[in-house]
């Protein structure tokens, strides 16, 4: 009784479906005779074209799931999983801004700490907060300190207290606690998920010198920020610094880094 009931409500339901998810279930049966029609009998195989129009009337009308005859219907949401990875990787790819920074010099930017190297400082940077046009058209711009915690916010960890961030205030300085669904160890993760809107990041001058430069980025309540000395330190074993290659290294850094030459640009 029970089964007659189902397959009563069924056929009632049946005779409202649109016309749109029977022609997709006409096209689905149509695709899996063309499939038997091009293979042998004891070998079926499925070209990206099947696999593109099976995934895509998926998506369009998962019921068609039932008109599947010839592939199993988890087949194709393997399909579409694998697509969709697919999509998300070339997404991702790189498109531009800063190129990778070896693991070796991004390590040089941090506080010195004792040990018997030889320090040579290039330059002190700082930390800019900032955002790309398309966030701050969408969310507005935070006017003051205060106003970040209410946007969505980039963390970077791996530093002392990554999500307090520090302003110049009436009384002195002010703390906000900032919070946000992304965070990461990798200044190129976040510096990349800033230029495509994602939230607002704070990251240090070197790295979004580039993206502010281009447009990419947009600086934030700069005439309040805290300059932190971030310096970046050129580490060598006692006596290496005298080496002619190391001499002319050192002098090339200091040429190209020590005036700060991005600070010239990209902060309007």
């Amino acid at each position: 009784m029970r089964y007659l009931f189902r397959l009563i409500v069924w056929a009632v339901v049946d005779l409202f479906r649109s016309r749109a998810a029977l022609e997709a279930e006409i096209l689905t049966l149509r695709q899996q005779i063309i499939v038997l029609r091009r293979t042998a009998p004891k070998k079926q195989t499925f070209g990206a074209i099947d696999r593109l129009v099976f995934v895509g009337l998926y998506r369009l009308f998962p019921r068609v799931l039932d008109a599947l005859a010839i592939v199993r219907p988890g087949t194709v949401i393997r399909w579409h999983r694998a697509g969709f990875r697919l999509y998300w990787r070339w997404k991702s790819r790189p498109r531009g801004g800063r190129p990778p920074v070896p693991l070796e010099i991004r390590r040089l930017i941090r506080k010195l700490p004792d040990s018997s190297l030889i320090a040579c400082k290039i330059v002190d940077l700082t930390q800019i907060i900032c955002a790309s046009p398309e966030y701050l058209a969408r969310h507005g711009r935070p006017l003051v300190p205060s106003d970040l915690t209410r946007h969505r916010c980039l963390i970077l960890n791996g530093i002392p207290e990554p999500t307090t961030w520090t302003f110049h205030g009436d009384n002195g300085r002010v703390a906000v606690e900032v919070r946000g669904a992304v965070s990461a160890d990798s200044s190129d993760v976040l510096l990349r998920l800033a230029m495509e809107g994602v939230g607002i990041v704070r990251l240090g001058e070197l790295a979004v010198a580039r993206a502010l430069r281009n447009g990419s980025l947009e600086p934030l309540l700069l005439d309040v920020q805290v300059s932190e000395g971030y310096p970046l330190w050129a580490l060598l074993p006692p006596g290496r610094q005298r080496s002619p290659k190391v001499k002319v290294f050192l002098e090339f850094l200091n040429e190209r880094l020590g005036l700060a030459p991005w600070r010239t640009t990209g902060r309007g």
